[in-house]
């Protein structure tokens, strides 16, 4: 499945204006592919919004610089054993 979006960069809804990070990207069965972006409100309140990919534009590369995946190589290898 092919995206053209990367997340932590910032985005923008050309419907409705509103723009923040995007945290994931949705994959349906029926076909629609939609991107969680963390937005804030004119009081500064954050919250997750859904939209369609097709909706949404570049901005800025926000946070895509400073929160890079990293491969963690599995679960805890020193968890406690019995």
């Amino acid at each position: 499945m092919k995206h053209q979006i990367e997340l932590g960069t910032i985005q923008r809804d050309k419907v409705t204006g509103m723009q923040g990070a995007a945290l994931s990207i949705l994959y349906y069965l029926t076909g629609c592919t939609q991107v969680s972006l963390s937005v804030s409100d004119k009081d500064g309140k954050h919250s997750t919004e859904y939209f369609d990919i097709q909706r949404l534009e570049y901005v800025s590369r926000g946070l895509a610089d400073d929160f890079v995946a990293v491969d963690s190589g599995g679960p805890q290898r020193d968890a406690p054993a019995r």
